[in-house]
């Protein structure tokens, strides 16, 4: 299964290794824990390849939108999530642009996820449908 993690912020030479945010790290530990590819620059975004699941990455008003949104669409049956914590104040807008249905995964409260076979063994304890 191909999954990418898309998070793209527009600047260049984002790590996540040597990140100071937390958003960040997660999607590193997020990127080793399922075998993902992982997009935070837009340089990085590979058009050349399709995928099963996307995780859109937490948002920020930095977001790179309009690459983002292109691979979004060019990938029309890959299943989409948007994971999102309990510091976000802004929408992942290529998700938005996209104008596909989309699963939240949470991961705050009640609805922390530990480990992916949490995700597995409960998956609807995790998600929200929007459309």
């Amino acid at each position: 299964m191909n999954i990418a993690i898309l998070d793209a912020r527009h600047g260049t030479g984002r790590k996540v290794e040597n990140s100071y945010t937390i958003a960040y790290r997660n999607l590193g530990l997020l990127r080793d824990e399922l075998g993902a590819d992982l997009f935070i620059n837009p340089s990085d975004i590979r058009m050349d390849k399709d995928y099963d699941v996307i995780i859109c990455g937490f948002g920020s008003m930095a977001c790179e939108k309009d690459k983002s949104t292109a691979f979004l669409i060019k990938n029309k049956d890959a299943k989409l999530f948007w994971l999102v914590g309990d510091y976000e104040q802004s929408t992942f807008a290529p998700l938005f642009y996209s104008k596909r249905k989309f699963e939240v995964l949470c991961t705050f409260g009640d609805h922390k996820i530990k480990k992916q076979n949490d995700i597995q063994a409960a998956p609807d304890k995790y998600k929200c449908t929007f459309e």
